[in-house]
């Protein structure tokens, strides 16, 4: 490899080292939210297969908005992903664990670590159903409802910041991309677990 090359390399991966670093300290990320020109392009520039480069940058794109987004709620003691899953539970009045991953389309066992935490400062109870006592009812508190506008005027103020510099049709088109690429990640998804299914079944 040349030395250029070399450097490009040692660039990036200090790069995506930061960005883990940040995700892993719960979003108190103090470098700028605009990842550096200079690696990102030497990155691009490396040329790949496949789409390597789009899925890097969707990646450390993902790794750094999160990073963005805790640190803005980080005045009210909550992660971005708490307050999504208070505000699905405000919007929702009544709903169960697994619908509730469903609509965030998150792991259960994730949803239930982020509802302890939200049930520890009284934001959501949990119940069990009056006809079914197997099902648990999540419901947000009083406490949880009130805050909700609050946390929903936050994402929409961290949004416009986002977005501010990107014209209103390529929003558009980003949204209509990202919900093909989510809709392919699914179907990904559901083929390896049938996969796994069917060999798990066979042994």
């Amino acid at each position: 490899m040349k030395p250029s090359g070399l450097r490009r390399t040692a660039a990036v991966s200090k790069m995506e080292v930061e960005l883990r670093t940040s995700a892993k300290g719960g979003g108190r990320f103090t470098r700028p939210l605009v990842p550096d020109r200079a690696a990102t392009n030497a990155h691009v520039g490396r040329g790949g297969k496949g789409g390597e480069q789009t899925l890097s940058l969707l990646f450390r794109t993902s790794l750094r908005l999160q990073a963005a987004l805790d640190r803005c709620f980080l005045p009210l003691g909550t992660t971005a992903q708490e307050a999504a899953v208070l505000l699905c539970c405000a919007d929702a009045g009544e709903i169960s664990a697994r619908g509730l991953a469903d609509a965030l389309g998150k792991d259960q066992g994730n949803v239930t670590r982020f509802l302890d935490r939200l049930e520890s400062r009284k934001l959501v109870t949990r119940r069990c159903h009056t006809r079914d006592r197997r099902l648990l009812v999540i419901e947000a508190t009083h406490r949880g409802r009130q805050l909700a506008p609050q946390l929903r005027g936050m994402f929409e103020e961290a949004g416009s910041k986002f977005f501010a510099e990107i014209p209103p049709d390529d929003i558009a088109q980003l949204e209509l991309r990202l919900s093909q690429l989510l809709a392919s990640a699914g179907r990904l998804a559901a083929k390896s677990m049938a996969k796994e299914g069917g060999v798990a079944a066979n042994r």
